[in-house]
């Protein structure tokens, strides 16, 4: 807050100081100029006067467009915070995707969307644990990890998670998506009565933005079809797996 009065500050003096040299030229072009040739003089009262109304206009401009990208731009403090990890919830999971868009649209920038769906594994009840540890922190500390400073993590619902990937490629997200499917089960999150692990399994899924991508809908509908074709393989890959496992055991 303080950098942004700071700032419109010094635009008020530019803006002051500019005015003061255009009065100040004009008093001196007419004392000087106008005596010998008046026409010469007014004309030149007029350049300076247009050109300092140009550069008004020009700076006008400028302070639309920046007003217009500080609004655009979510504030990540005032959004609505998933209170087991504190990222961005689901209700603000539709602005920020909202906003996205937008600022992808008004840059021409290709950003990506990742969404992670994970389920619990390898959990085995008994009389001291009959339910499950929510695996939410773990997840969120990975994401968080793995994220750039410019990316977002979200929370969508209790096994969903989400990450804008500012300004990344194909390859970028496909990267970001390995590396997160694999940290989330490299290890496990928590301890069974008997000192097995808990572990997570992950399905990431990623589309990058295209323009055609105009509602939210879109945006996510990709990210969401790629994450089911990236599980269908994984599950057909481990039913090969499995049956290769049990006809060696018969």
């Amino acid at each position: 807050m303080a950098l942004r009065l700071r700032n419109e500050d010094d635009q008020r003096f530019s803006r002051l100081t500019i005015l003061v040299l255009a009065a100040v030229a004009t008093v001196a072009i007419v004392a000087i100029f106008v005596p010998l040739n008046a026409i010469a003089g007014l004309g030149l009262v007029a350049l300076v006067w247009g050109v300092y109304a140009v550069a008004r206009i020009l700076e006008m401009r400028r302070q639309r467009a920046r007003e217009s990208a500080a609004t655009n731009e979510p504030d990540l403090d005032a959004l609505e915070r998933d209170p087991e990890t504190r990222l961005a919830g689901a209700g603000a999971f539709a602005e920020l995707l909202r906003r996205e868009i937008a600022r992808h649209a008004r840059h021409g920038t290709g950003g990506a969307l990742l969404v992670v769906d994970t389920r619990i594994v390898n959990f085995r009840p008994s009389d001291e644990q009959a339910e499950p540890p929510s695996p939410a922190t773990h997840i969120a500390n990975v994401l968080n990890t793995e994220a750039r400073a410019t990316d977002i993590v979200c929370r969508l619902d209790m096994t969903r998670f989400a990450v804008f990937l500012a300004e990344a490629t194909e390859r970028g997200a496909e990267q970001f998506a390995e590396r997160v499917r694999s940290r989330l089960s490299a290890e496990p999150f928590a301890e069974n009565a008997d000192g097995t692990g808990i572990r997570v399994r992950a399905w990431p899924g990623w589309a990058r933005w295209e323009p055609e991508m105009r509602r939210p809908a879109h945006y996510l509908g990709a990210a969401l079809a790629q994450l089911e074709e990236q599980r269908a393989a994984y599950d057909s890959e481990y039913a090969k797996y499995r049956g290769d496992e049990l006809r060696e055991a018969s």
